[in-house]
């Protein structure tokens, strides 16, 4: 946990920004709702193209998340991430974003079979 205006406990899956900007709101959230915040910047991150950032919020974001949200958002995560190289027929960048995928997350299915893709229309 961190600080933030007025001495409120920020949980560290929040990042300050954004409790900066909602501060009001965020200082009355329940566990619930700071889970569904957590998800809500990851997944605004993924569509701005932050995928590290979003990687690290989900890293971060341990004791906010049950452990099969966070599965949901890596796997998120790491395949939009994957599929902004393959878009552009970038094959050894998406096998290199899946094989970080299934570092963090071993024998998931999709990264395998994305994989298996990406390997076999790479020349």
């Amino acid at each position: 946990m961190h600080y933030g205006v007025g001495g409120t406990r920020i949980p560290k899956c929040v990042p300050r920004l954004l409790w900066q900007r909602c501060y009001s709101h965020c200082r009355r959230l329940k566990a619930p709702q700071i889970r569904r915040v957590a998800a809500a910047v990851v997944q605004e991150r993924v569509r701005a193209g932050g995928f590290a950032d979003a990687i690290a919020i989900v890293e971060r974001a341990t004791e906010a998340m049950s452990p099969n949200r966070q599965r949901d958002l890596f796997e998120h995560s790491y395949d939009r991430w994957a599929k902004t190289f393959i878009d552009k027929t970038l094959w050894d960048d998406a096998i290199r974003i899946y094989d970080q995928g299934l570092t963090r997350l071993p024998n998931n299915s999709l990264f395998t079979r994305n994989r298996a893709y990406c390997l076999a229309h790479r020349k």
